[in-house]
Protein backbone atom coordinates (compact mmCIF):
# COMPACT_ATOMS: atom_id res chain seq x y z
CA UNK A 1 0.00 0.00 0.00
CA UNK A 2 2.86 2.38 0.74
CA UNK A 3 3.94 2.18 -2.91
CA UNK A 4 0.53 3.39 -4.05
CA UNK A 5 0.43 6.20 -1.49
CA UNK A 6 3.92 7.30 -2.53
CA UNK A 7 2.98 7.19 -6.21
CA UNK A 8 -0.13 9.32 -5.65
CA UNK A 9 1.88 11.81 -3.57
CA UNK A 10 4.45 11.93 -6.38
CA UNK A 11 1.72 12.72 -8.90
CA UNK A 12 0.29 15.42 -6.63
CA UNK A 13 3.70 17.02 -6.12
CA UNK A 14 5.09 16.79 -9.61
CA UNK A 15 2.04 16.88 -11.86
CA UNK A 16 -0.48 18.82 -9.80
CA UNK A 17 -2.81 15.82 -9.56
CA UNK A 18 -6.28 17.16 -8.82
CA UNK A 19 -8.74 14.76 -10.41
CA UNK A 20 -8.29 11.08 -11.12
CA UNK A 21 -10.07 7.81 -11.67
CA UNK A 22 -8.62 5.03 -9.55
CA UNK A 23 -8.77 1.49 -10.96
CA UNK A 24 -8.12 -1.60 -8.89
CA UNK A 25 -8.04 -5.28 -9.86
CA UNK A 26 -8.14 -8.15 -7.35
CA UNK A 27 -5.96 -7.14 -4.39
CA UNK A 28 -5.54 -3.80 -6.17
CA UNK A 29 -9.24 -3.15 -5.51
CA UNK A 30 -8.55 -3.73 -1.81
CA UNK A 31 -5.65 -1.28 -1.98
CA UNK A 32 -7.74 1.30 -3.84
CA UNK A 33 -10.26 1.39 -0.99
CA UNK A 34 -7.48 1.45 1.61
CA UNK A 35 -5.80 4.53 0.07
CA UNK A 36 -8.97 6.35 -0.95
CA UNK A 37 -9.33 8.08 2.41
CA UNK A 38 -5.99 9.86 2.02
CA UNK A 39 -6.87 11.13 -1.45
CA UNK A 40 -10.59 11.93 -1.26
CA UNK A 41 -10.27 15.25 -3.05
CA UNK A 42 -8.25 13.84 -5.92
CA UNK A 43 -10.09 10.56 -6.55
CA UNK A 44 -13.30 11.43 -8.34
CA UNK A 45 -14.30 7.90 -9.34
CA UNK A 46 -13.25 4.31 -8.80
CA UNK A 47 -13.50 1.26 -11.04
CA UNK A 48 -13.01 -1.89 -9.00
CA UNK A 49 -12.95 -5.24 -10.76
CA UNK A 50 -12.67 -8.86 -9.68
CA UNK A 51 -11.87 -7.43 -6.27
CA UNK A 52 -11.14 -8.78 -2.82
CA UNK A 53 -13.36 -6.85 -0.41
CA UNK A 54 -13.59 -9.04 2.70
CA UNK A 55 -10.57 -11.11 3.76
CA UNK A 56 -12.42 -13.24 6.32
CA UNK A 57 -15.17 -14.12 3.81
CA UNK A 58 -12.50 -14.81 1.18
CA UNK A 59 -10.75 -17.42 3.32
CA UNK A 60 -14.09 -18.86 4.46
CA UNK A 61 -14.95 -19.47 0.80
CA UNK A 62 -11.41 -20.44 -0.28
CA UNK A 63 -9.53 -22.00 2.68
CA UNK A 64 -6.48 -22.52 0.46
CA UNK A 65 -6.06 -18.71 0.33
CA UNK A 66 -5.30 -18.64 4.06
CA UNK A 67 -1.56 -18.88 3.39
CA UNK A 68 -1.23 -15.72 1.30
CA UNK A 69 -3.68 -13.72 3.42
CA UNK A 70 -1.83 -14.76 6.60
CA UNK A 71 1.48 -13.79 5.02
CA UNK A 72 0.15 -10.31 4.30
CA UNK A 73 -2.02 -9.66 7.38
CA UNK A 74 -1.03 -12.12 10.10
CA UNK A 75 -2.92 -15.11 11.48
CA UNK A 76 -6.70 -15.43 11.26
CA UNK A 77 -7.22 -14.48 14.89
CA UNK A 78 -5.68 -11.10 14.10
CA UNK A 79 -8.12 -8.20 13.86
CA UNK A 80 -5.93 -6.92 11.02
CA UNK A 81 -7.90 -9.04 8.54
CA UNK A 82 -11.13 -7.28 9.36
CA UNK A 83 -9.55 -3.83 9.64
CA UNK A 84 -7.87 -4.16 6.22
CA UNK A 85 -11.05 -5.34 4.50
CA UNK A 86 -12.88 -2.76 2.36
CA UNK A 87 -16.21 -3.95 3.80
CA UNK A 88 -15.03 -2.95 7.28
CA UNK A 89 -13.41 0.27 6.06
CA UNK A 90 -16.60 1.46 4.38
CA UNK A 91 -18.80 0.57 7.34
CA UNK A 92 -16.54 2.37 9.83
CA UNK A 93 -15.58 5.60 8.09
CA UNK A 94 -17.36 8.79 7.21
CA UNK A 95 -16.86 8.44 3.45
CA UNK A 96 -19.99 9.46 1.61
CA UNK A 97 -20.83 9.17 -2.09
CA UNK A 98 -20.27 12.89 -2.63
CA UNK A 99 -16.60 12.30 -1.82
CA UNK A 100 -16.48 10.30 -5.05
CA UNK A 101 -18.83 12.54 -6.97
CA UNK A 102 -21.16 9.54 -6.81
CA UNK A 103 -19.30 7.15 -9.10
CA UNK A 104 -18.10 3.73 -8.07
CA UNK A 105 -18.25 0.93 -10.61
CA UNK A 106 -17.96 -2.67 -9.43
CA UNK A 107 -17.14 -5.05 -12.26
CA UNK A 108 -16.76 -8.79 -12.02
CA UNK A 109 -16.28 -11.57 -14.53
CA UNK A 110 -18.55 -14.58 -14.39
CA UNK A 111 -15.60 -16.53 -15.78
CA UNK A 112 -13.25 -15.54 -12.95
CA UNK A 113 -11.73 -18.83 -11.80
CA UNK A 114 -10.11 -17.36 -8.66
CA UNK A 115 -12.96 -15.34 -7.14
CA UNK A 116 -16.67 -16.00 -7.18
CA UNK A 117 -19.20 -13.19 -7.32
CA UNK A 118 -19.50 -13.43 -3.52
CA UNK A 119 -16.85 -10.75 -2.91
CA UNK A 120 -18.50 -8.23 -5.25
CA UNK A 121 -21.98 -9.10 -3.97
CA UNK A 122 -20.89 -8.59 -0.38
CA UNK A 123 -19.18 -5.27 -1.11
CA UNK A 124 -22.16 -4.00 -3.09
CA UNK A 125 -24.45 -4.78 -0.14
CA UNK A 126 -22.12 -2.83 2.16
CA UNK A 127 -21.94 0.15 -0.21
CA UNK A 128 -25.71 0.14 -0.70
CA UNK A 129 -26.16 0.10 3.08
CA UNK A 130 -23.76 2.99 3.56
CA UNK A 131 -24.61 5.06 0.47
CA UNK A 132 -27.86 3.86 -1.05
CA UNK A 133 -28.20 2.94 -4.72
CA UNK A 134 -25.34 4.94 -6.26
CA UNK A 135 -23.22 1.90 -7.12
CA UNK A 136 -23.00 0.70 -10.71
CA UNK A 137 -22.48 -3.00 -11.28
CA UNK A 138 -21.03 -4.36 -14.52
CA UNK A 139 -20.48 -7.91 -15.69
CA UNK A 140 -17.34 -8.49 -17.70
CA UNK A 141 -15.83 -11.57 -19.32
CA UNK A 142 -12.56 -13.39 -19.08
CA UNK A 143 -10.50 -15.26 -16.56
CA UNK A 144 -9.23 -13.46 -13.48
CA UNK A 145 -5.91 -12.34 -14.93
CA UNK A 146 -7.24 -11.73 -18.45
CA UNK A 147 -10.05 -9.32 -17.61
CA UNK A 148 -7.80 -6.27 -16.89
CA UNK A 149 -6.82 -6.22 -20.58
CA UNK A 150 -10.36 -6.79 -21.86
CA UNK A 151 -12.14 -4.41 -24.21
CA UNK A 152 -15.05 -4.37 -21.75
CA UNK A 153 -12.88 -3.02 -18.98
CA UNK A 154 -11.41 -0.43 -21.33
CA UNK A 155 -14.95 0.71 -22.12
CA UNK A 156 -15.88 0.86 -18.42
CA UNK A 157 -12.74 2.86 -17.66
CA UNK A 158 -13.54 5.25 -20.50
CA UNK A 159 -17.04 5.65 -19.08
CA UNK A 160 -15.57 6.64 -15.70
CA UNK A 161 -13.14 9.10 -17.29
CA UNK A 162 -15.95 10.67 -19.33
CA UNK A 163 -18.07 10.94 -16.18
CA UNK A 164 -15.27 12.83 -14.42
CA UNK A 165 -14.70 15.04 -17.47
CA UNK A 166 -18.38 15.97 -17.55
CA UNK A 167 -18.36 16.74 -13.81
CA UNK A 168 -15.38 19.05 -14.28
CA UNK A 169 -17.06 20.89 -17.15
CA UNK A 170 -20.29 21.57 -15.25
Amino acid sequence: MNDIVEALHFLKRNYDLKHCVLLGHSAGATLAIQVFHQFRREIMAMVLFNGIYDLVALVDEYPEYNKFVSAAFGDLDSSDWETASPTHIMLHTDVKPQHLHELVILAHSLEDELLSMQQSDLFQRVLNKVWGEEIQRKLIHGKHDDSPASRELQDISTEAIEFVSCKLLT
